[in-house]
């Protein structure tokens, strides 16, 4: 049965109808990013491809970057929901490491991974919208934290903590953004960052 708070956190039937008209748009920005260039894509475009005002892209979006949040975010909540379903217990280092490594593959294995390579491709080398890209990541920290906290071999204090999750986020990013540049398998490269990770010594983690 769902308590009243779970009820309270559920977002009203307007704030989803919103979400998903800012999604969809978002999603059209996307391809028209990658099939004619940021810089030649304006606004309007954008409104004709999503069959919506401009004004509406506008009182959705402060700017044209920002227009491609909602799917980077999207990605990103894939990912804190497949950790979300890690059970909620301690777990020693290597097997929280794996079900990570899991965690992250979700999101881009599959038909789609082709897509979302280039996706990454596109925002990592557009400075405008690279800021949005990391912006998301950093969303993806708070999002984090709590779902660590208790999945982690010890309990940690919140600026260690928020220092593992802010490592593991980061971590990520760079595994994807290797996986988009370079090709190969998104877990080896996830892996090969977290056994880095192994050389720090996080309190309580040793």
């Amino acid at each position: 049965m769902t308590g009243p708070d779970e009820r309270d956190r559920r977002p009203s039937l307007r704030e989803r109808r919103r979400l998903h008209t800012a999604t969809e748009i978002s999603a059209v920005a996307a391809e028209l990013f990658l099939r004619d260039g940021v810089a030649t894509t304006t606004l309007a475009d954008i409104a004709a491809a999503a069959e919506v005002s401009t004004r509406t892209v506008q009182r959705y979006f402060a700017n044209k970057a920002d227009v491609l949040a909602p799917v980077l975010r999207e990605g990103l909540q894939d990912y804190l929901a497949a950790v979300a379903s890690i059970p909620s217990r301690r777990h020693d280092l290597d097997e929280l490491g794996a079900a990570l490594v899991d965690a992250l593959a979700v999101t881009f294995e599959g038909p789609d991974g082709a897509r979302e390579a280039e996706r990454v491709r596109l925002v990592v080398g557009e400075p405008e919208l690279l800021s949005v890209w990391l912006r998301m990541h950093e969303e993806c920290v708070h999002g984090l934290v709590p779902l660590l906290a208790p999945r982690l071999p010890a309990a940690l204090d919140p600026l260690p903590l928020r220092f593992g999750a802010t490592l593991v986020v980061t971590a990520n990013r760079l595994a994807v953004e290797t996986w988009a540049a370079t090709g190969g398998d998104a877990r080896d490269h996830l892996v090969h960052c977290l056994e880095a990770l192994r050389t720090w010594s996080l309190p309580g983690t040793a």
